[in-house]
Parts: C-alpha cells; sequence; structure tokens
C-alpha cells in the first residue's frame, strides 16, 4: 500500500499555531492559504487530500486516513 500528498507543493517547511478557547491549537495556513487568499481572522487552511494506491485488488479493503504530526528528528530516530 502508499500513500502519497496529492498537492505536496502546499506544504511548507513551518507553521504558526493560534491560540483557540479550551486548549485546542490549530496550525494557520495550513497547509496552505485559502484559494481564495489569506484570512486573517478565523481559519486560514484548505483539506489536505490524500491518494492511497492499494496493489491486491483480490482484496476489498475500506481504508481510512489519519496522520499525526512529528517533529523531524524523532521520525528519523524511529524510521531510521
Amino acid at each position: 500500500m502508499q500513500a502519497q500528498f496529492v498537492e505536496p507543493e502546499l506544504f511548507t517547511g513551518h507553521y504558526q499555531r493560534n491560540n483557540k478557547a479550551k486548549g485546542r491549537k490549530n496550525l494557520r495556513c495550513y497547509p496552505a492559504c485559502r484559494p481564495t487568499g489569506h484570512v486573517d481572522t478565523g481559519y486560514c487552511g484548505r483539506p489536505v487530500s490524500v491518494k492511497v494506491e492499494y496493489d491486491d485488488a483480490s482484496n476489498s479493503l475500506e481504508l481510512m486516513a489519519f496522520a499525526e504530526f512529528w517533529p523531524r528528528d524523532h521520525v528519523e530516530l524511529i524510521c531510521g
């Protein structure tokens, strides 16, 4: 199985967080500003699309994608 972002060019190397009520912290302009342009208040961002390819056509799978963000050095430590 292989998964990849549909538009990887939208992502940048770093993001800022905004402070929300109840401890929620959202990434600003993630993965990029809205298609209509940047907004200063509210959420500025767009959905992330992931393409998943599965080689075994004999199996019928229902897939759901989840993402988790980790510091790069932590991922390199786990994945080598």
